[in-house]
C-alpha cells in the first residue's frame, strides 16, 4: 500500500525537533522554516522551539527599544514566556542592575541558576557573596569554587559584561569593597584587604579586561581573595551600567539606598578623579534625595486617602443607621395601623355576632306557638280556615257542611289563642 512521504506529512515530533535545531541555528533560517507549509508554521509556535532559539545575547540591535525593532521585542517577549535562558537572564540582569524590579530580578537569577545557567550561577555567586551572613557567604564561594573548577569564570564574566554594559566600554569607576563585606576573613592571609589596589594596579591606565588569564587575581593562592576580587569587578560592571543607563536616559528609574552602598567611591579614588567622581556621587544622592522625598510625599498621599476613606465609611454607616431608624420607624406604624384595623375588624366581628344572637332568638320566640300547636291538629285547622276566609271572602263552610265559624265560636278561646 502506498503512504505519502512528503514533508508535510512527517510527525509532529520530528517537525518539532527539526524546527529546535533550525532555531538553535538562526532565527532567520526558522523564519524561512515557518514558510515552508502549514505544519513547519504551527509547529514554530510551539515552547520548545523558542527555547532553542539563538539570540546574541550582546547584540544590541535585538535589545533596542526603538518602535523600529517592535517584532523583535515581540519574539523575545515570546522566548521569556516559554523559558529561554538568555532572554530570562537578560531581563533578570536588566531588573537587577538597570533600575527594574530587584525581588522579580532575585527570583528570576535563582531560576536561571538553577537551570545550570553558568553566567546566571556567576551572578547568584555575586549576590551571595556580598550579604553579611555567613551562611549566605559560604554558599556563594561553595558555587564560585565550582565554576573556578569548571574553568568557566571567564565566560561568565564576559557574558555578564556584555549584557550589563553593551558596547559602552568607555566608562571607568572603582568602587569601594567594605570589610564587613569582605569574603576572606582570615587575618593570617598576607593579600586579604587588598584586592583594591591589585584591581587599581593592574586595570588603571588601560580598558578595562575580565580576562583573568591576562593578570588579575588568578596569582593569589587564597580562594577568598579572589572572590572579593571577582566582586569588586562585578561591582564595576554594575556601577558602570548604571552610569550609562542614567546617561542614555532622560526618565532614569528610582535607585534604592542599598544600590548606593554598592557603589560608594573610596577617598583614594576621588583623588585620583576628583571631578568627575563627585559629580557623579552628588548626582546620586540627589537622586536619592528626590527618591526619599517622593517616597514621604507618596505616604501623604496614602495617609490621606486612608483618612478620606474612614471618613467616608463613617458617612456611609452613619446614612445606614438613619435610614434603619427611619424604616423602622415606618414599619412600627404601619404595625399599629394594622393592629387597629385588626381591632376594628374584631369589634364588627363581636357585633355581627351579637346580631345572629339577637335574630336567633327572636326567630324562637316567633317559632314557639307553632311549636306549641303542633300537638293540636283540630286548631290548625281551624286558623287555616280562618286564613282562607280572610284571603278570598269566602263562608268558612267545607264541602261535607262543617261551619268552622261556629266551630270557631264553640272553641273561641282556643282560636283566639291561636
Amino acid at each position: 500500500m502506498y503512504r505519502p512521504t512528503g514533508p508535510a506529512n512527517l510527525p509532529h515530533d520530528v517537525w518539532t525537533l527539526i524546527a529546535g535545531r533550525t532555531a538553535a541555528q538562526s532565527v532567520r533560517d526558522l523564519c524561512s522554516l515557518r514558510m515552508l507549509c502549514t505544519a513547519a508554521r504551527n509547529v514554530g509556535d510551539e515552547d520548545f522551539v523558542y527555547r532553542c532559539a539563538n539570540i546574541p545575547i550582546w547584540d544590541q540591535r535585538w535589545w533596542s527599544v526603538s518602535l523600529m525593532h517592535q517584532p523583535g521585542r515581540n519574539f523575545l517577549a515570546r522566548c521569556r514566556q516559554s523559558g529561554h535562558l538568555e532572554v530570562l537572564f537578560r531581563s533578570a540582569v536588566s531588573d537587577l542592575f538597570l533600575g527594574g524590579c530587584r525581588f522579580a530580578g532575585t527570583e528570576t537569577m535563582h531560576v536561571v541558576a538553577a537551570q545550570g545557567h553558568s553566567a546566571a550561577q556567576y551572578t547568584v555567586a555575586m549576590m551571595l557573596m556580598l550579604r553579611d551572613d555567613a551562611k549566605s557567604k559560604n554558599k556563594g564561594l561553595q558555587i564560585f569554587r565550582g565554576l573556578e573548577a569548571a574553568g568557566v569564570l571567564t565566560n561568565c564574566k564576559l557574558v555578564f559584561c556584555g549584557v550589563v554594559q553593551g558596547t559602552w566600554r568607555h566608562l571607568r569607576r572603582l568602587p569601594r569593597l567594605d570589610a564587613e563585606n569582605q569574603v576572606c576573613s582570615s587575618h593570617a592571609c598576607p593579600s586579604r584587604g587588598n584586592m583594591g589596589a591589585i584591581y587599581r594596579h593592574q586595570r588603571y591606565g588601560r580598558e578595562w579586561d575580565v580576562n583573568d588569564d591576562d593578570g588579575g587575581a588568578a596569582h593569589i593562592p587564597c580562594v577568598h581573595c579572589r572572590a572579593d576580587y571577582e566582586l569588586i569587578l562585578r561591582k564595576v560592571i554594575a556601577s558602570r551600567a548604571v552610569i550609562v543607563y542614567q546617561t542614555s536616559r532622560s526618565s532614569s528609574d528610582k535607585m534604592s539606598h542599598e544600590s548606593l552602598d554598592d557603589h560608594a567611591i573610596s577617598p583614594g579614588d576621588l583623588q585620583e578623579h576628583p571631578t568627575a567622581d563627585l559629580i557623579n556621587t552628588l548626582q546620586q544622592r540627589m537622586r536619592f534625595l528626590s527618591d526619599s522625598l517622593r517616597k514621604t510625599q507618596d505616604e501623604a498621599r496614602t495617609t490621606r486617602i486612608e483618612a478620606v476613606t474612614a471618613k467616608v465609611r463613617a458617612s456611609i454607616r452613619k446614612h445606614q443607621l438613619e435610614q434603619g431608624r427611619r424604616l423602622e420607624k415606618k414599619l412600627r406604624t404601619e404595625m399599629e395601623q394594622h393592629q387597629t384595623t385588626v381591632r376594628e375588624l374584631e369589634d364588627k366581628a363581636n357585633a355581627l355576632k351579637a346580631e345572629i344572637a339577637d335574630l336567633r332568638r327572636r326567630e324562637q320566640q316567633q317559632m314557639a306557638p307553632w311549636r306549641e300547636m303542633e300537638g293540636r291538629p283540630e286548631v290548625v285547622e281551624i286558623k287555616v280556615g280562618l286564613l282562607v276566609r280572610q284571603l278570598y271572602g269566602q263562608p268558612a263552610a267545607t264541602a261535607d257542611g262543617f261551619d268552622y265559624q261556629e266551630t270557631a265560636g264553640q272553641n273561641g278561646d282556643d282560636v283566639g289563642a291561636i
